[in-house]
């Protein structure tokens, strides 16, 4: 068996479509590959056929081992060891180009990892051109985010930064507007809202919604017309919806021209 590395140098990273794309994207960072199926090993080699030596980092191991590592998680057969890499900031952030009609999704305060790797999957699909975490009380990016993500961690671009404010303010400066998707007084409802050209969605926290002082750097405010009993959508579902309805109107705007 390999030498185990140090728990503090790596991540993990386990669930069938999580595990192929990072070794299809990213085979350089990879540091062991522990399976519990023989079936695995020739998956793997027809991932990595352009770095074959990634194939060597294999390890069987069993299902008990595997389940431990992953604290429970499904893990279906696979794991993998990667290089954790520094999150990119704001100042990458600002260095970025978007095209004329943008929208990236700004997370606040959203702290379960399924409804982190949902709209990182929803973002991905749905054309946002980034992602804005702040440092804190947020989810981490985690194997449980990766693994719901389905590679979407590692294809859309992402920035942690110390100050959504102040990177909200950044980017208006950017020509973005700033939208909160948050039922109140100053909120429009879809499709009655005509998203700008150039978006920053801001998306709270189920029941606590977007922090005070984040609020207030809204320009505008959009929100999802409830037709039952229920009063609101949970955050994934929220930014499917109001993701799609962008995409929709600048679609719509190409065709009518």
């Amino acid at each position: 068996m390999n030498k185990k590395p140090d728990n503090k140098s790596i991540e993990l990273i386990y669930g069938a479509h999580a595990v192929e794309f990072f070794l299809k994207s990213s085979p350089k960072r990879v540091k062991r590959i522990l399976i519990t199926q023989p079936k695995w090993r020739q998956r793997i080699q027809s991932l990595v056929t352009d770095h074959p030596e990634t194939a060597d980092l294999i390890t069987e191991i069993s299902e008990d081992q595997a389940t431990k590592l992953c604290s429970g998680g499904v893990h279906q057969g696979c794991i993998i060891e990667i290089i954790p890499e520094k999150p990119k900031t704001e100042a990458d952030l600002k260095s970025m180009t978007f095209a004329e009609s943008a929208i990236i999704v700004a997370v606040d305060s959203v702290t379960d990892p399924q409804n982190m790797g949902s709209i990182f999957r929803i973002a991905n699909g749905l054309g946002a051109s980034a992602l804005i975490l702040p440092q804190h009380n947020i989810a981490p990016i985690t194997a449980v985010v990766r693994k719901v993500a389905s590679g979407a961690v590692e294809t859309l671009p992402w920035f942690q930064v110390t100050n959504l404010s102040r990177t909200l303010n950044m980017m208006k400066e950017e020509e973005f507007w700033v939208v909160g998707a948050d039922g109140n007084d100053r909120s429009k409802t879809i499709p009655e809202y005509q998203f700008p050209k150039k978006t920053i969605l801001v998306l709270g926290a189920e029941g606590s919604g977007i922090r005070p002082g984040v609020r207030q750097n809204c320009d505008e405010f959009v929100a999802i017309p409830m037709l039952g009993q229920v009063e609101s959508l949970n955050v994934a579902s929220a930014a499917s919806i109001l993701l799609f309805e962008f995409a929709r109107q600048q679609l719509l705007k190409i065709i009518i021209g």
